[in-house]
């Protein structure tokens, strides 16, 4: 039971982790449309800062503190992350885009998601191979 909790948690993490990334995206792909006056963008980077990056940076801090992103893991993805963390990123200055900026955001939201499906789909591994072990031992009995 103790494996599919650990499962289910990850599951879970993962599925809002998505949902929290298509919200990123619904307000990042019009940037690389260039459909956008310099008032959209200026706007659209304002709800990022103020409404979804914080909900991001939060959920970043949750999966370093519970060890989901770890020193253990991959070494790289620890050092991007607290920087990201630390860093304020202005994503658009001077009726530009700051390209770097965008770039660093967006790898480190697919590292995150594939560390997240990585861990789950080893979590997924080791309780079905636990289940398994139990109805082997079952038979034998």
């Amino acid at each position: 039971m103790e494996k599919y909790l650990s499962f289910r948690n990850l599951h879970e993490r993962t599925e809002t982790y998505i949902e929290l990334l298509k919200r990123i995206n619904v307000i990042v792909q019009p940037f690389y449309t260039g459909t956008l006056s310099v008032d959209e963008i200026v706007a659209a980077v304002d709800v990022l800062k103020r409404r979804v990056e914080p909900d991001f940076k939060k959920y970043l801090s949750s999966l370093i503190s519970d060890g989901i992103i770890s020193k253990n893991g991959d070494d790289d993805l620890v050092k991007r992350s607290e920087e990201f963390l630390n860093t304020n990123y202005d994503y658009f200055k001077d009726k530009a885009f700051l390209d770097d900026e965008l770039n660093a955001f967006a790898a480190l939201r697919l590292s995150v998601l594939e560390q997240l499906q990585e861990m789950r789909f080893k979590s997924y591994k080791s309780m079905l191979v636990e289940q398994l072990s139990q109805n082997a031992q079952q038979e034998v009995v």
